[in-house]
């Protein structure tokens, strides 16, 4: 059943507010390009290329320890049955969850068919798949 609700977080109109628009003193801090990497690493996003098997806080664990972070978070969660792209916020780039985990997501599927069917009928059974999906919760859970 497909849930027609709000828009997706990548079509939704965002405003951006300056206070003031002005530049550093150069004489205070580097630019980014400039910047060590133990400074880079106190602020940055690692996108994981999360196997199956872990959960996303183990990952986020997992990236925290390598990196000798304060503290990690994962923008969004996989299922530990699920791989894909894992954004690791590490530090400072905490406080950027919010735009992170508004992005959206994207599932791509492989399947292999045991016979054979139209492509007209492939394409309508997929159809179903396509878009917002509204996932009822069972009533009863392990």
């Amino acid at each position: 059943m497909i849930f027609e609700a709000a828009k997706p977080p990548w079509e939704i109109e965002r405003e951006i507010l300056v206070r003031v628009d002005a530049e550093s003193d150069p004489s205070y801090g580097c630019p980014p390009y400039k910047r060590p990497l133990e400074k880079l690493l106190r602020a940055c996003i690692v996108n994981v290329d999360k196997p199956r098997g872990p959960t996303s806080h183990e990952v986020a664990f997992t990236v925290k320890e390598l990196l000798s972070a304060r503290q990690a978070g994962h923008g969004g969660t996989l299922d530990p049955a699920v791989s894909g792209v894992l954004p690791i916020l590490v530090d400072e780039a905490t406080k950027c969850a919010g735009a992170v985990m508004g992005g959206g997501k994207e599932y791509v599927c492989l399947m292999r068919l045991h016979g054979d069917v139209s492509d007209d009928d492939l394409k309508k059974a997929l159809r179903f798949f396509t878009g917002e999906i509204y996932q009822v919760p069972p009533v009863r859970s392990s």
